[in-house]
Protein backbone atom coordinates (compact mmCIF):
# COMPACT_ATOMS: atom_id res chain seq x y z
CA UNK A 1 0.00 0.00 0.00
CA UNK A 2 2.92 2.36 0.53
CA UNK A 3 4.29 1.36 -3.04
CA UNK A 4 0.76 2.62 -4.38
CA UNK A 5 0.93 5.62 -2.47
CA UNK A 6 -1.96 4.59 -0.20
CA UNK A 7 0.23 4.71 3.29
CA UNK A 8 3.28 6.64 4.23
CA UNK A 9 5.24 7.66 7.50
CA UNK A 10 4.43 10.25 9.99
CA UNK A 11 7.00 12.19 12.08
CA UNK A 12 6.90 9.44 15.08
CA UNK A 13 7.41 6.94 12.30
CA UNK A 14 3.88 5.18 12.41
CA UNK A 15 1.71 4.80 9.08
CA UNK A 16 -0.80 6.57 8.23
CA UNK A 17 -2.88 7.52 5.14
CA UNK A 18 -0.97 9.27 2.88
CA UNK A 19 -2.28 13.14 1.76
CA UNK A 20 -2.96 12.24 -1.80
CA UNK A 21 -4.53 8.94 -1.00
CA UNK A 22 -8.41 8.87 -2.34
CA UNK A 23 -10.23 7.04 0.37
CA UNK A 24 -13.19 5.10 -1.04
CA UNK A 25 -15.65 2.33 0.73
CA UNK A 26 -14.21 -1.33 0.09
CA UNK A 27 -16.25 -3.29 -2.37
CA UNK A 28 -19.09 -5.26 0.19
CA UNK A 29 -17.49 -8.56 -0.44
CA UNK A 30 -14.34 -7.75 1.54
CA UNK A 31 -16.28 -4.92 3.66
CA UNK A 32 -16.32 -7.84 6.09
CA UNK A 33 -12.48 -8.62 6.36
CA UNK A 34 -11.65 -4.77 6.03
CA UNK A 35 -13.51 -4.12 9.60
CA UNK A 36 -12.01 -6.94 11.24
CA UNK A 37 -8.59 -6.09 10.42
CA UNK A 38 -8.80 -2.35 11.34
CA UNK A 39 -10.52 -3.52 14.63
CA UNK A 40 -7.73 -5.76 15.58
CA UNK A 41 -4.98 -4.04 14.71
CA UNK A 42 -5.39 -0.24 14.46
CA UNK A 43 -4.15 0.74 17.67
CA UNK A 44 -1.07 -1.33 16.64
CA UNK A 45 2.29 1.02 16.02
CA UNK A 46 4.39 -0.36 12.62
CA UNK A 47 6.82 -2.01 14.81
CA UNK A 48 4.50 -3.89 16.97
CA UNK A 49 2.76 -5.19 14.01
CA UNK A 50 6.63 -6.08 11.97
CA UNK A 51 7.21 -8.04 15.20
CA UNK A 52 3.37 -9.84 14.85
CA UNK A 53 3.91 -10.37 11.54
CA UNK A 54 7.23 -12.05 11.25
CA UNK A 55 6.56 -14.15 14.68
CA UNK A 56 3.44 -15.44 13.38
CA UNK A 57 3.97 -15.96 9.59
CA UNK A 58 7.94 -16.65 9.49
CA UNK A 59 7.21 -17.98 5.94
CA UNK A 60 6.80 -14.66 4.41
CA UNK A 61 10.22 -13.40 5.34
CA UNK A 62 11.88 -14.54 2.07
CA UNK A 63 15.63 -15.30 1.71
CA UNK A 64 17.32 -15.14 -1.57
CA UNK A 65 19.63 -17.63 -0.19
CA UNK A 66 17.31 -20.03 1.12
CA UNK A 67 13.23 -20.65 0.38
CA UNK A 68 11.66 -20.65 3.88
CA UNK A 69 8.91 -23.37 3.01
CA UNK A 70 9.59 -26.72 4.33
CA UNK A 71 9.95 -29.62 2.06
CA UNK A 72 7.24 -32.27 2.71
CA UNK A 73 7.50 -36.17 1.76
CA UNK A 74 5.28 -36.85 -1.60
CA UNK A 75 1.60 -36.59 -1.19
CA UNK A 76 -1.73 -35.70 -2.65
CA UNK A 77 -2.65 -32.61 -0.52
CA UNK A 78 -5.65 -30.65 -0.61
CA UNK A 79 -7.20 -27.72 0.75
CA UNK A 80 -10.60 -25.74 1.29
CA UNK A 81 -10.64 -22.25 1.72
CA UNK A 82 -14.45 -21.94 3.40
CA UNK A 83 -14.68 -19.88 6.36
CA UNK A 84 -10.63 -19.08 6.38
CA UNK A 85 -8.62 -15.69 4.99
CA UNK A 86 -6.66 -15.77 2.41
CA UNK A 87 -3.77 -14.97 4.64
CA UNK A 88 -4.31 -18.12 6.82
CA UNK A 89 -4.91 -20.22 3.47
CA UNK A 90 -1.39 -18.94 2.15
CA UNK A 91 0.41 -19.20 5.27
CA UNK A 92 -0.82 -22.65 5.41
CA UNK A 93 0.61 -23.61 1.99
CA UNK A 94 3.94 -21.76 2.30
CA UNK A 95 4.15 -23.84 6.26
CA UNK A 96 3.64 -27.19 3.86
CA UNK A 97 5.80 -26.65 1.42
CA UNK A 98 3.42 -26.16 -1.39
CA UNK A 99 5.02 -24.62 -4.17
CA UNK A 100 1.44 -25.28 -6.66
CA UNK A 101 -1.98 -24.88 -6.23
CA UNK A 102 -4.30 -26.81 -8.77
CA UNK A 103 -8.14 -25.43 -8.63
CA UNK A 104 -10.51 -27.64 -9.19
CA UNK A 105 -13.92 -25.55 -8.58
CA UNK A 106 -15.72 -25.59 -11.92
CA UNK A 107 -16.80 -21.82 -11.57
CA UNK A 108 -13.77 -20.36 -9.62
CA UNK A 109 -15.73 -17.40 -8.20
CA UNK A 110 -15.65 -16.59 -4.89
CA UNK A 111 -17.52 -13.50 -2.45
CA UNK A 112 -14.73 -14.00 0.15
CA UNK A 113 -12.08 -11.78 -0.46
CA UNK A 114 -8.12 -13.84 -2.47
CA UNK A 115 -10.36 -16.13 -3.76
CA UNK A 116 -11.05 -15.20 -6.98
CA UNK A 117 -9.41 -17.00 -9.54
CA UNK A 118 -7.71 -13.79 -10.54
CA UNK A 119 -6.87 -12.38 -7.25
CA UNK A 120 -5.72 -15.55 -5.88
CA UNK A 121 -3.84 -16.65 -9.33
CA UNK A 122 -1.58 -12.94 -8.70
CA UNK A 123 -1.36 -13.49 -4.79
CA UNK A 124 0.20 -17.12 -5.17
CA UNK A 125 2.30 -15.52 -8.26
CA UNK A 126 4.03 -13.17 -5.52
CA UNK A 127 4.66 -15.64 -3.50
CA UNK A 128 6.19 -18.37 -5.97
CA UNK A 129 3.19 -20.28 -5.97
CA UNK A 130 2.20 -21.62 -9.44
CA UNK A 131 -1.57 -21.57 -10.21
CA UNK A 132 -3.51 -24.01 -12.39
CA UNK A 133 -6.72 -24.38 -12.91
CA UNK A 134 -8.58 -27.44 -14.12
CA UNK A 135 -12.34 -26.80 -14.44
CA UNK A 136 -12.91 -29.98 -16.18
CA UNK A 137 -12.28 -31.89 -12.98
CA UNK A 138 -15.06 -29.74 -11.43
CA UNK A 139 -18.98 -29.97 -10.33
CA UNK A 140 -21.66 -27.60 -11.52
CA UNK A 141 -23.08 -25.24 -9.50
CA UNK A 142 -26.39 -26.78 -10.03
CA UNK A 143 -25.67 -29.84 -9.18
CA UNK A 144 -24.56 -28.72 -5.27
CA UNK A 145 -27.59 -26.38 -4.71
CA UNK A 146 -30.13 -29.10 -3.34
CA UNK A 147 -27.58 -30.86 -0.76
CA UNK A 148 -28.96 -31.10 2.55
CA UNK A 149 -27.81 -34.14 4.18
CA UNK A 150 -24.26 -36.31 4.04
CA UNK A 151 -25.96 -39.04 2.14
CA UNK A 152 -27.10 -36.13 -0.51
CA UNK A 153 -23.31 -35.62 -0.71
CA UNK A 154 -21.99 -38.97 -0.82
CA UNK A 155 -24.80 -39.67 -3.77
CA UNK A 156 -23.18 -36.92 -5.88
CA UNK A 157 -19.67 -37.71 -5.07
CA UNK A 158 -20.40 -41.22 -6.07
CA UNK A 159 -22.04 -39.79 -9.42
CA UNK A 160 -18.91 -37.75 -9.82
CA UNK A 161 -16.62 -40.84 -9.12
CA UNK A 162 -18.25 -42.54 -12.13
CA UNK A 163 -18.62 -40.39 -14.70
CA UNK A 164 -16.19 -37.10 -14.64
CA UNK A 165 -13.26 -39.30 -13.36
CA UNK A 166 -14.28 -42.13 -15.74
CA UNK A 167 -14.45 -39.52 -18.54
CA UNK A 168 -12.03 -37.09 -17.83
CA UNK A 169 -8.97 -39.75 -17.76
CA UNK A 170 -6.81 -37.26 -19.28
CA UNK A 171 -7.18 -34.08 -17.07
CA UNK A 172 -6.25 -36.91 -14.10
CA UNK A 173 -3.66 -38.00 -15.66
CA UNK A 174 -2.28 -33.99 -16.17
CA UNK A 175 -3.46 -33.30 -12.25
CA UNK A 176 -1.16 -36.73 -11.37
CA UNK A 177 2.04 -35.39 -13.46
CA UNK A 178 1.85 -31.45 -11.98
CA UNK A 179 1.40 -33.62 -8.04
CA UNK A 180 4.19 -35.45 -8.83
CA UNK A 181 6.20 -32.77 -10.43
CA UNK A 182 5.91 -30.12 -7.09
CA UNK A 183 4.18 -30.03 -3.92
CA UNK A 184 0.68 -29.24 -4.98
CA UNK A 185 -2.64 -28.80 -3.44
CA UNK A 186 -5.79 -29.87 -4.55
CA UNK A 187 -8.17 -26.70 -3.50
CA UNK A 188 -11.26 -26.22 -3.15
CA UNK A 189 -14.54 -24.42 -1.20
CA UNK A 190 -15.18 -27.01 1.09
CA UNK A 191 -13.69 -26.79 4.57
CA UNK A 192 -14.62 -30.43 5.04
CA UNK A 193 -12.98 -32.80 2.30
CA UNK A 194 -15.67 -35.32 3.02
CA UNK A 195 -17.90 -33.33 1.29
CA UNK A 196 -15.99 -32.30 -1.82
CA UNK A 197 -15.53 -33.43 -4.77
CA UNK A 198 -11.79 -33.32 -4.21
CA UNK A 199 -11.10 -36.15 -2.37
CA UNK A 200 -12.70 -38.75 -4.73
CA UNK A 201 -9.81 -36.42 -7.34
CA UNK A 202 -7.13 -36.92 -4.46
CA UNK A 203 -7.70 -40.54 -4.12
CA UNK A 204 -7.75 -41.14 -7.76
CA UNK A 205 -4.46 -39.72 -7.99
CA UNK A 206 -2.96 -40.87 -4.97
CA UNK A 207 -3.76 -44.54 -6.87
CA UNK A 208 -1.91 -43.47 -10.15
CA UNK A 209 1.30 -42.15 -7.86
CA UNK A 210 0.92 -44.45 -4.99
CA UNK A 211 1.09 -41.90 -2.78
CA UNK A 212 -1.09 -41.14 0.42
CA UNK A 213 -3.68 -38.73 0.05
CA UNK A 214 -2.86 -35.50 2.83
CA UNK A 215 -6.16 -33.22 3.95
CA UNK A 216 -4.69 -29.55 5.11
CA UNK A 217 -6.70 -27.54 7.23
CA UNK A 218 -6.92 -23.95 7.59
CA UNK A 219 -7.45 -22.35 10.86
CA UNK A 220 -8.67 -18.46 10.87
Amino acid sequence: MQAKGFLCFDEENDWRLAPTATVEAPPAEISGDVSRIVSRFSTMSSRDLTGYITTRFPEYEHSDRQDPRTERQTAVFTVGYEGASVDAFLNLLLHNGIKRIIDVRRNPIARRYGFHKSTLMQLCSRLDIHYVHVPDLGIESQKRRCLETFEDYVKLLNEYSRTTLKNKQSQVLAVSDLAQEIPSALVCMERNPKYCHRSRLAKKVASILNVPVSHLSVNG
